[in-house]
């Protein structure tokens, strides 16, 4: 059986996060077309079909680093967590957070340089650009 078509064809884009609950996986940003740095997808692995999340605030479209957690003291209430944009020349780029349950997004105040010591920030930005 063949996998079904995203509904946005894209490159760069983030690693693949398994959904456990939902027995899929998420797939977001990457430079594609029509505007596929501000979407994510989930795959439905038993339909076989892409379903489109929620329209970002922000480009995420070159390999951004995308999470799913649970947020405190509720399992049920998941968020999906992208930050970074590899190719981001100023800073890493701005972190934002789908609440799954109200499928909004929130952006986070505070961009992901001042999250990160110098150090730690230097060592980031390597591993982001040189893999």
């Amino acid at each position: 059986q063949r996998i079904s078509a995203m509904n946005y064809s894209r490159s760069f884009c983030s690693n693949l996060v398994e959904w456990k609950q939902r027995n899929s996986v998420i797939v977001m940003g990457g430079h594609g077309e029509f505007h596929a740095e501000f979407y994510a997808e989930q795959f439905d692995i038993e339909k076989n079909a892409w379903i489109a999340l929620p329209k970002c605030n922000c480009s995420h479209k070159y390999n951004p680093v995308i999470k799913l957690t649970s947020a405190m003291n509720d399992s049920e209430h998941e968020l999906l967590c992208v930050l970074c944009d590899k190719r981001t020349k100023a800073n890493l780029g701005v972190v934002e957070i789908l609440d799954i349950r109200t499928k909004k997004w929130m952006k986070c105040k505070t961009n992901i340089d001042d999250f990160l010591q110098f150090s730690a920030k230097q060592e980031l930005r390597r591993a982001l650009l040189y893999g």
